[in-house]
């Protein structure tokens, strides 16, 4: 199908002008309002006489005009006509990283420069935080309490050399025994990865550092704060599914073998481990499956010679840990193993 010279002609004058009618706008010579806007030329003009009757519309000018700043360097800042609001309304989606999913809570590569590295070792030990406190199911306290000592103490000398992860860990530790939650030294090495060794001399240096800020701290919270036995024994029974009652009799058991059964230095995780075996022995336990030695052992991360050895220690005075009114399976077990 073939155009004539005609169409061909007000085709290409469609493609150039904007060939529609705008309303309030006549020609002041001919009075038409036939008024189309050349977006080539930024200009309206009238169709029947080729009168300009707007110019300028468009802005020419350049985007950017670059002004000197007081060190010398030159600022660009943007003049012009203003974007349109619906392309600029934040949504769009910013990927950071070479892969979304790994680097979800890092700092993109273009900000790296522009960011001090005192605030990156912060955001890193402030992440680390989080994913223990959240990995362990603590309450957002424990998550305040732990930044807040992490931002006091990580700027200290002895500190900076240590890592992170590390300081991290050893701040947690110390809220949990702050607020009465103690955990023990093996699960928070379980949790971070990282050595009991290393754990142990960072725990010392923010053990020391708090007592040297009391007066940015309460007293109260440096204080020096230890874990027994009885306060792991609950979140034993909690992997265990022993009873509430059940609990509650191993906590006692556990003070009172602390008291006269346990003689010298032990661990406060081979004590519960051992009462828990004990208990479990001798009381009657409503559970689905028998808990064995290997099942406390999995649990507690303690050998099973170490648990054996501590109930053959508190075994003798058996009878003087429990509360009365306990009912016993058999007074006395065959198999002391």
């Amino acid at each position: 199908m073939a155009f004539s010279m005609e169409e061909r002609l007000q085709k290409k004058v469609n493609r150039m002008w904007r060939s529609s009618l705008y309303e309030g706008w006549s020609c002041h010579i001919c009075k038409s309002r036939n008024v189309v806007q050349d977006l080539r030329k930024g200009v309206r003009v009238c169709v029947n006489c080729a009168t300009v009757i707007q110019n300028r519309i468009v802005y020419e000018g350049a985007e950017y005009r670059q002004f000197q700043t007081e060190h010398g360097s030159t600022d660009r800042v943007r003049v012009g006509m203003s974007n349109e609001t619906e392309y600029y309304n934040d949504l769009s989606t910013t990927f950071s990283g070479k892969c979304s999913i790994r680097n979800q809570n890092g700092i993109d590569s273009a900000m790296r420069r522009t960011v001090s590295r005192s605030t990156l070792a912060l955001s890193k030990g402030y992440s680390e935080i989080h994913r223990i406190i959240k990995q362990m199911q603590l309450p957002d306290k424990y998550l305040k309490h732990a930044k807040y000592m992490y931002k006091q103490l990580r700027p200290e000398k002895d500190l900076k050399k240590k890592n992170f992860k590390a300081v991290a860990t050893a701040i947690v530790s110390y809220v949990c025994r702050m607020f009465g939650n103690g955990r023990s030294i093996r699960e928070m090495c379980s949790i971070s990865c990282i050595s009991r060794k290393e754990i142990g001399k960072v725990y010392k240096i923010v053990l020391s550092h708090l007592n040297n800020k009391h007066k940015s701290l309460n007293q109260s919270q440096t204080k020096r704060v230890t874990t027994t036995a009885s306060q792991l024994i609950d979140r034993i029974g909690q992997h265990l599914n022993l009873d509430f009652k059940e609990s509650q009799v191993c906590s006692h058991v556990a003070r009172r073998a602390k008291e006269i059964a346990i003689k010298g230095s032990r661990h406060p995780d081979s004590i519960a481990a051992g009462v828990v075996y004990l208990v479990t022995k001798m009381c009657k336990v409503k559970t689905k499956k028998k808990i064995t030695i290997s099942m406390i052992s999995a649990n507690t991360g303690v050998s099973q010679s170490t648990i054996r050895i501590v109930y053959n220690e508190i075994y003798p005075k058996r009878f003087e840990l429990f509360p009365e009114g306990t009912t016993f399976i058999n007074s006395d077990p065959k198999s002391k193993k």
